[in-house]
């Protein structure tokens, strides 16, 4: 048991790295992808860290949620203040369900931290 409780802890530290260097690597490739996981719509400086929430994506906002100022640029860029593209760069025939993948990405994480 303390083995497998020593391996689980490993696992589970290691999944946060790489899951924020996943999402670092999203980010820079696919950011229109990034875009909808964050919801974000307008490109933003500083971009917040939306923690949970329902995307309204016809007034293009997160209804009921909670978020975090400026946390996504930080995550992202190590600063604060740095710029993140939100999916207004997009045209809307292009861009990825939001809806389902801010919930999908934000269960997802909810599952890996628990």
């Amino acid at each position: 048991m303390k083995i497998g409780l020593i391996v689980a802890l490993a696992a589970s530290l290691g999944q946060l790295v790489t899951g924020h260097t996943s999402a670092i690597g999203v980010a820079r490739n696919q950011p229109e992808k990034f875009a909808a996981m964050e919801a974000h719509f307008r490109s933003a400086e500083p971009a917040d860290l939306n923690l949970f929430g329902v995307v309204n994506e016809k007034t293009e906002r997160v209804d009921y949620g909670v978020s975090l100022s400026g946390f996504s640029s930080f995550l992202l860029h190590g600063n604060f203040k740095a710029p993140v593209q939100g999916l207004e760069s997009t045209a809307s025939k292009d861009r990825p369900p939001v809806q389902v993948t801010f919930q999908a990405y934000h269960l997802m994480i909810f599952i890996g931290s628990f």
